[in-house]
This record gives C-alpha cells, sequence and structure tokens, in this order.
C-alpha cells in the first residue's frame, strides 16, 4: 500500500542555528491565530496538522466503513483536548527536536506513528469507555494494530532491533495502566513504584527509538530512554490533573482522580464514597486542600528538570520551553497555594470541615460570603496548574 511521505526541511523546521527564528515565529502565530497551545510548540502545529491528510488517506484506504470510523474516532479526540495540543501528534517532532535529528525523519514515519498512536487511544477509549460502541471498537482495535504494523514492516526489516524495543516498550505501557486500575493506594503507588504509572505513554520511546535508528543509525542509548521515561510522566501526571473531573463522572481510574477519592473518603470516615459521587467543585476543592495539587506540581518539576538534563536537551530546543514554561506554572501554582494557607487558613480550615460534613454542607458554605471568598481563591490557585492531553 502506498504511503504519502510528508517532506519537512530543517530550515522550515528544524537545525539549532534557526532556533531563535523559530521561537520568535511559534509566537507570533500563537498570537495571531489565539492558539491556546504554548507558544514554543506552535511552529509545529501546521505540520502536524498537515500530518492529518496523508494519516486521513491511509485511513480512508481501509475496507469501508472502519476507515471513517477510525476517523471519526481520531477527531473526536483531538476536539476533546479543547484547543491544546495533543502531544502524541507532536511526538515525532518534539522527539527530533529533543534528540537533534532532522526533522525530516519525523515526516517519513509520520503515517506509521500515527497508525500506532491510534492504537493506543483506541485502546485508551475503550479502558476508559469513552467509546459509543465497545463492540465496534473492539474490532477496530484489531485493524489498526495489523495496520500499524504493516506500515512499520519496512523500518522492522531494515532495523530488527526496533522488534525488542517495540515489545519492550508496549509492555512498559501496558503494565502502567494496568498498575494504576489495580493500585489500591495511588499516592503511595507513586512513592513506591516511581515512574511506574507514569510509563503509560511509553511508546513514544518507541517512536524515539526510530528515530536514532533513521536519523543516526544508532539505538537510544539508556540514558535518553531514563529522560523520556521522566518526560512521559511528566506529560502522564498534567493529562491526570486535566482529566480528573471528566474521569471521576466516569468512574475511570486516574492517578489524580483516584486520589481525590482516597482523600475524601478518609476524610468523611465513608468507605462506600464513590468516585460519581464527587462534584466538580468538590474535587477543586480536595484537590488544593489535600495538597494534591502542590504534590503533582512538585512531582512536575522534579521529573522535567531529571529528564531534560538526563537528555541534555539545548537551551536553544523548543521542546525545552515548552517544558521549562509547564516548570514556571508549576512553581506559581505552588506559590499560590503557599499565599492562599496564609491568608486564606480560616476559611480553608472552614472549607474542610463543610467538605468533611457532607456534599450538601460543602455547596451551602459556598453560598455564604467567607465561604465564597475562599472558593475563589482555591480556583485561582487550581486554575494556574499546566493542562496537557495526549
Amino acid at each position: 500500500m502506498n504511503m504519502k511521505r510528508i517532506e519537512i526541511t530543517d530550515r522550515q523546521y528544524g537545525g539549532n542555528e534557526h532556533h531563535e527564528a523559530v521561537r520568535e515565529s511559534a509566537a507570533e502565530n500563537a498570537r495571531n491565530k489565539g492558539c491556546r497551545a504554548d507558544s514554543s510548540l506552535g511552529i509545529f502545529s501546521e505540520i502536524v496538522t498537515a500530518m492529518r491528510s496523508p494519516f486521513f488517506d491511509y485511513l480512508r484506504s481501509l475496507p469501508a466503513p472502519c476507515g471513517d470510523d477510525l476517523i471519526r474516532h481520531f477527531s473526536a479526540r483531538v476536539a476533546r483536548s479543547q484547543g491544546r495540543p495533543v502531544l502524541g501528534e507532536y511526538a515525532p517532532f518534539m522527539l527530533c527536536d529533543i534528540l537533534g535529528i532532522s526533522t525530516q525523519k519525523a515526516g517519513e514515519i509520520a503515517v506509521p506513528w500515527l497508525m500506532l498512536y491510534e492504537t493506543s487511544a483506541l485502546t485508551d477509549d475503550l479502558a476508559d469507555l469513552q467509546v459509543e460502541d465497545r463492540a465496534k471498537s473492539s474490532f477496530l482495535l484489531q485493524l489498526v494494530f495489523t495496520e500499524a504494523m504493516y506500515c512499520w514492516k519496512g523500518y522492522l526489516e531494515r532495523f530488527p532491533f526496533l522488534w525488542d524495543e517495540l515489545r519492550r516498550f508496549q509492555q512498559e505501557a501496558v503494565c502502567a495502566a494496568y498498575s494504576e486500575l489495580t493500585d489500591t493506594n495511588p499516592k503511595d503507588g507513586w512513592r513506591s513504584s516511581g515512574l511506574a504509572f507514569g510509563r503509560k505513554p511509553a511508546l513514544a520511546k518507541f517512536c524515539a527509538s526510530a528515530l536514532c535508528a533513521l536519523g543516526c543509525n544508532r539505538r537510544l542509548t539508556q540514558a535518553e530512554s531514563e529522560g523520556l521515561d521522566h518526560l512521559c510522566t511528566v506529560v502522564q501526571l498534567l493529562d491526570d490533573v486535566t482529566d480528573s473531573n471528566s474521569d471521576l463522572q466516569l468512574a475511570q481510574s486516574n492517578y489524580v482522580a483516584d486520589t481525590i477519592v482516597c482523600w475524601l473518603r478518609n476524610l468523611r470516615s465513608s468507605a462506600q464514597l464513590h468516585a460519581k459521587d464527587v462534584s466538580n467543585n468538590e474535587a477543586i476543592a480536595c484537590l488544593v486542600i489535600s495538597g494534591t495539587l502542590r504534590h503533582v506540581a512538585k512531582l512536575v518539576v522534579d521529573y522535567t528538570r531529571s529528564g531534560l538534563n538526563l537528555l541534555k536537551v539545548s537551551d536553544h530546543s523548543l521542546t525545552m520551553d515548552y517544558f521549562s514554561s509547564q516548570v514556571k506554572k508549576c512553581e506559581r501554582m505552588v506559590e499560590e497555594e503557599r499565599r492562599l494557607w496564609v491568608e486564606c487558613a480560616d476559611g480553608i480550615a472552614a472549607t474542610r470541615r463543610a467538605l468533611s460534613d457532607s456534599s450538601v454542607a460543602f455547596e451551602r458554605y459556598l453560598k455564604t460570603p467567607s465561604g465564597d471568598a475562599v472558593w475563589q481563591n482555591i480556583k485561582k490557585c487550581h486554575s494556574l496548574i499546566p493542562q496537557a492531553s495526549q
């Protein structure tokens, strides 16, 4: 089957000597288009959008109506990101930027990568009950996985070691998701298993391995693999914060959502509390008052810094800009939370008491002048945490 290849020049999208101009161009593009995406990724947005055309062409070549249904699924997932960059689409370009590889290689594997990414995305949505017809989606998953392997066939024959890399990173991703479903105490899970949950996006490391093979005829180094583990953990943490409210309503496992439920159960001494019982307002209040948001922010800062250090990412890298901006937002959020606890200590204590009583008592308290005042500060603090979509 003939696949279109996206042609990209280093002068357009890469090369260290062009990074400063690229950064300015990205910021200007983001301002002109009103993009919610960080300006550091704005330069990639047009080519990422262009990647969808040959990808959708490939999907349309599949037996009807399967291809159209896969296009609808992928498009719906992008729409759910509400204007945030879907980092799975950006991965090949960000990885080239990190590893110092020509972005022409990202264009070369665009369709194979998106086929593999769609396999992961469809699996994720099946697990999270985000599909209308689970039976149809289960069969689509078999088809898209087979087609993904077909797309990668030539690269796997050319670089046989990529088979081992694909197997290893797929195992990491599946085990991470499985651990999240079976862990009974999410906060302790992060302390005891470290990067375990953060390896859910581990297929990005296969993408990096393929780019290293194509661009440099080499394997991904151990330091690079560990560094990408750390950055993938950052993305997973921010994705969990972003999706926490929706996952609570769907009763889906998510590190942040699970932590909210666990904390509120302990606060109310109610083992019968279910995720769907937690309102959006209660979730936001729990995130801030329990210290979970601060905990996540500190993890993001630590893992970002260690990941960038392990990868030796250039200061001129657009991806360095993106992750550095997440660190600054987290640090600002922590400072805002510290101010909140100093200036609104009595209000926080009263809000906690209302939360411990019941949902009705909590909502009633928010309608009082003192409750509303502290609530506005809690919402401000919550709004400062950066968001991300995989």
